[in-house]
């Protein structure tokens, strides 16, 4: 336990402790407030923070061979990056998985593309023999961001054919927010919508498109995301969590099922069973200092672990301790087996 935290929870009474907790809080309100002051709602953020932390030094107290923190500087600062990170996440989940899955993309060293800082600190991304260039503006940035993906002949929905085609029209690096933005654009994203992603299998897939939704059919996609998550729950485990750290569908928003209400976050992580073990394996591969020593409780790891899907499939083969092949197939049989067994049932897909 951390020493700073030993006063608190030996105090000989609630009075006492109340005045311990606030010497303890008012030591790292500095630092939260730090970490927060970039989101759009930074007391919210710092007032949430700091109940979060109220409540479990409350739980240290009453049951400290149970919750153990060891340094509570860092445990705040990490509980308080979530905080933060969720209400972006929140206003913007489509974008920000949108960022995610460029960030995954572009940091594969197969990639011709590389990401680098400039002298200002913002992130410029381009093709790696632009590597330490600094972003530039030109004529065709300027027509792509303001692009109508209706008046070019060219499928978006690729990723890495998308981001190349990108710097081969423009010709130069650009900071990584523009890139997004332009994705964004070309790719019309708006809102999701469902639908069998292949009619030979009946796979259950996701699609990004320009569309709108009757409540008739957000009860329909319900039901049917309702019947997948029961699938995916009777799953092999090690199938599971092929399957949901790197989930494939709606370019990995495995945030449909918590937005259509079928299983919250804590659910999901619930039944990927993790261990101990593999947490460690995640944060050695993900370069996360600090993460297994600051939280003690499954919720609160996977909700860190959380953040960072969709993984890479060599990522989920180190914390598997297996090879990438295996994971693409313990995928590729889930799959199969979610859609053989949708297909057994009456319901099929609606149609939109």
């Amino acid at each position: 336990m951390d020493p700073k935290l030993a006063t608190f929870i030996s105090a000989s009474d609630g009075t006492a402790a109340q005045a311990e907790l606030e010497v303890i809080l008012a030591q790292v309100r500095p630092l939260i407030s730090r970490i927060t002051a970039g989101s759009q709602a930074p007391d919210d953020d710092l007032q949430d923070t700091l109940q979060h932390l109220i409540r479990i030094l409350w739980e240290c107290r009453a049951s400290p061979e149970h919750r153990e923190i060891r340094d509570f500087a860092r445990y705040s600062s990490v509980i308080a990056s979530h905080i933060r990170k969720q209400r972006i996440r929140s206003q913007n989940p489509i974008r920000w998985n949108l960022s995610d899955s460029l960030r995954y993309l572009i940091k594969d060293d197969k990639s011709p593309i590389g990401i680098w800082k400039e002298e200002s600190g913002s992130q410029v991304c381009g093709y790696r023999e632009w590597m330490g260039r600094p972003s530039e503006s030109s004529e065709q940035l300027a027509q792509l961001i303001n692009s109508n993906a209706g008046d070019i002949d060219q499928d978006f929905q690729d990723l890495p054919s998308t981001i190349e085609f990108i710097f081969n029209r423009i010709g130069h690096p650009l900071k990584f927010n523009d890139l997004v933005s332009i994705v964004f654009q070309l790719r019309r994203i708006r809102e999701l919508i469902f639908v069998s992603d292949s009619p030979d299998t009946g796979s259950p897939g996701v699609e990004l498109v320009d569309s709108s939704e009757t409540p008739d059919q957000r009860i329909e996609w319900r039901e049917f995301l309702t019947r997948v998550w029961g699938e995916i729950e009777t799953l092999p485990r090690y199938q599971k969590i092929a399957y949901l750290l790197n989930f494939t569908s709606a370019n990995g928003e495995t945030e449909v099922f918590v937005k259509f209400g079928v299983a919250g976050i804590r659910e999901i992580g619930k039944t990927l069973q993790l261990t101990e073990a593999h947490f460690q394996r995640a944060w050695s591969e993900l370069e996360i200092v600090g993460s297994s020593e600051a939280l003690t409780q499954y919720d609160e790891k996977f909700a860190i672990l959380w953040m960072q899907l969709p993984l890479k499939d060599t990522v989920i083969a180190a914390i598997l301790e297996t090879d990438r092949q295996k994971v693409i197939n313990l995928r590729k049989s889930a799959v199969e087996r979610i859609a053989r067994r949708m297909r057994g049932q009456e319901n099929r897909v609606p149609d939109l």
